[in-house]
């Protein structure tokens, strides 16, 4: 997969684009690379047993609290899900900035896909063939509990839905950024970071006016 520009990525409004397919990157990347393995949000590094490894960050507030449940608590498990789909929607948002390395879905498609097939479910963070999103959300265990599924918005709603949540996290940050943000010493300085969208746009601030000189990178 190529590494895009480092000139600042635009999203689509999605009251134009209704089909979302125009988030996290300007341009078609090639091919997915498709990653088995899920990325915790707290050091961003691929684990194969994501549950097993949370329990290395024993002082975050998040996993303490998953922790304390009943092993077989629905509770624990939601949150553990939770902070699953929080990792791969935080390192999916990465590469497709940088536009480079696997990304983490939730059911690996048959054929080749193009990053525009994808996007993340607005409520869990999950990242879904968009065809198939619709019916997800329908029952994704994440939705405001007091939803009507009578009034429960159609395909193109939710796929529009979808794309502003995208794009409220992503938009006018550049590959530049991204990039500084993976190199980042992986502990929980790092975690506030990646998951504060104000400090995000702070620091594509200071790339705009220092991207360009490599010696000014460790001062952002």
């Amino acid at each position: 997969m190529e590494v895009a520009s480092d000139s600042g990525n635009s999203i689509k409004d999605s009251s134009r684009d209704p089909e979302g397919k125009g988030e996290l990157h300007e341009q078609d990347l090639p091919h997915l690379i498709f990653s088995k393995k899920n990325y915790c949000y707290i050091c961003g590094k691929p684990q194969s047993k994501i549950s097993r490894h949370l329990r290395t960050h024993k002082t975050h507030a998040e996993v303490v609290r998953a922790f304390s449940l009943p092993e077989d608590s629905k509770e624990r498990k939601t949150i553990l899900e939770k902070m699953r789909n929080k990792g791969n929607f935080q390192h999916n948002t990465e590469v497709l900035q940088g536009g480079t390395g696997p990304v983490k879905v939730k059911r690996k498609p048959k054929a080749k896909s193009q990053p525009g097939k994808f996007i993340h479910c607005m409520h869990c963070q999950g990242m879904y063939i968009r065809k198939e999103l619709w019916r997800h959300v329908r029952r994704c265990p994440f939705k405001p509990e007091n939803q009507d599924l009578d009034k429960e918005p159609g395909r193109t709603k939710v796929l529009a839905l979808a794309a502003a949540h995208e794009s409220a996290f992503s938009q006018q940050i550049s590959s530049g950024v991204w990039k500084l943000l993976g190199v980042m010493k992986q502990d929980e300085v790092a975690s506030v970071v990646r998951n504060d969208l104000s400090i995000i746009q702070f620091a594509q601030s200071l790339y705009k006016r220092h991207g360009q000189d490599p010696t000014k990178h460790e001062y952002m």
